[in-house]
């Protein structure tokens, strides 16, 4: 799965943070991402999405994009994992824009 994320800010000004809003964000995205048990990644950027807004206030709107690509097996040796490829279809491209 990869995942681009961008925001909106209420206010022009509240951009000029020093990166902190950037660093809570990335934060928050691992936290998530890592910790949250889900089968769907739908689920895992809505998640991700609604905590952005409800912990950073200065944060009008969050735009996330992610593509869901898992990796086939091909081979496998018992308990162990071997060879992978691309995966097959479907997969595809989610987005998902949240708004106060």
């Amino acid at each position: 799965m990869w995942l681009d994320l961008d925001w909106l800010y209420d206010e022009p000004s509240n951009a000029l943070n020093s990166g902190s809003v950037s660093t809570a964000i990335r934060r928050m995205v691992h936290d998530t991402f890592s910790g949250f048990e889900s089968g769907s990644i739908q689920q895992v950027i809505y998640q991700i999405g609604t905590k952005i807004l409800a912990e950073i206030p200065v944060i009008a709107e969050v735009h996330l994009e992610a593509n869901n690509r898992t990796w086939d097996t091909v081979i496998e040796r018992g308990q162990e994992t071997g060879v992978y490829t691309d995966a097959r279809p479907p997969y595809g491209c989610l987005g998902l824009r949240l708004r106060r």
